[in-house]
């Protein structure tokens, strides 16, 4: 089976003419996620096409098959039918993985109307959009780190902070403070940094005290980089089974003049009163930022603590 061809945030959505006068507005309405950074980069990159084009373009890693039975069309329709000829399409949605390629997420979604496929959408949405991101951070992953880690680097922060990241091998040490449990990593251009450190709990008890206290510690630690008060945005997700705050924003490089997007992971270390702040900053003036924020984030995500 042949490798599946594509970048990895982008999805070819196949249907015929008439389903995709329906359909558009309801695929860009779930592929509507962007980030500033600080310009607008949208996190999916959509394309659509003819159905009768899927060979065409079969070994892409990420396709949707979208169809409706009303209207009556003679591409999408018969396209669809012979995939529930094979396989169980009684809820109108299946992922197959690895049908044309390797390394391939394929969505079969169909509606018996373009009502029916909205209602549909909104039951599954969560579901598809976390699929699709797994998809995107699995093939990421491999990308980043296919030329190998920077074993030295990790093991160095984990004899000084008591926890690692897996870095990859251009990743070189700018600062190491084991006094104040604070490490500075970072690769060159377009330019990556990742600083961490360890706070107590009882700061971050919201996300307003999170700002603040992250702020302080970015002046103390990089007292050259300050955090804009533009497009400053507030998450919480689960990781490993645990809730993991998230802030993302925009910082500005005194020195360099310059700027750009950062986020920052706040990790809660459970059987202590400590918590482990990871916070990614790219620089990459008038390009785009946001597979670099992605490679980041990846990173990050490879951290080892404790029991975890």
């Amino acid at each position: 089976m042949p490798e599946s061809t594509g970048d990895y945030s982008d999805i070819i959505i196949f249907s015929s003419s008439e389903d995709r006068i329906l359909l558009e507005p309801l695929m860009d309405d779930l592929f509507s996620e962007y980030v500033n950074t600080p310009q607008i980069e949208m996190k999916y990159k959509i394309k659509y096409d003819e159905s009768w084009n899927l060979n065409n373009h079969k070994k892409h890693n990420l396709i949707i098959l979208a169809n409706t039975n009303y209207p009556s069309d003679s591409t999408g329709d018969l396209l669809f039918t012979k995939f529930m000829d094979k396989y169980d399409m009684s809820d109108g949605l299946i992922l197959l993985e690895n049908l044309y390629a390797q390394d391939q997420l394929v969505f079969i979604f169909n509606g018996m109307d373009a009502i029916d496929y909205q209602d549909k959408m909104m039951i599954h949405r969560g579901w598809i959009l976390e699929e699709i991101n797994q998809f995107k951070y699995k093939m990421l992953k491999e990308a980043i780190f296919k030329n190998g880690k920077n074993h030295e680097l990790s093991s160095k922060i984990k004899n000084k902070l008591d926890y690692s990241l897996d870095l990859q091998l251009d990743y070189k040490e700018i600062k190491i403070d084991s006094i104040n449990s604070f490490a500075w990593v970072g690769r060159g251009y377009p330019y990556r940094w990742i600083a961490m450190y360890k706070d107590k709990k009882e700061a971050y008890s919201n996300f307003e005290n999170s700002w603040k206290n992250f702020e302080l510690n970015i002046e103390k630690y990089m007292n050259d980089v300050s955090i804009s008060k533009y497009f400053k945005k507030n998450e919480k997700i689960k990781f490993k089974n645990n809730d993991v705050q998230i802030l993302r924003g925009l910082y500005e490089h005194g020195a360099s003049e310059t700027g750009g997007p950062f986020f920052t992971y706040i990790f809660d270390v459970k059987g202590s009163n400590d918590l482990i702040l990871i916070a990614g900053f790219v620089n990459n003036p008038g390009k785009d930022k946001l597979r670099l924020l992605d490679e980041l984030e990846i990173i990050i995500r490879t951290i080892n603590y404790g029991g975890n």
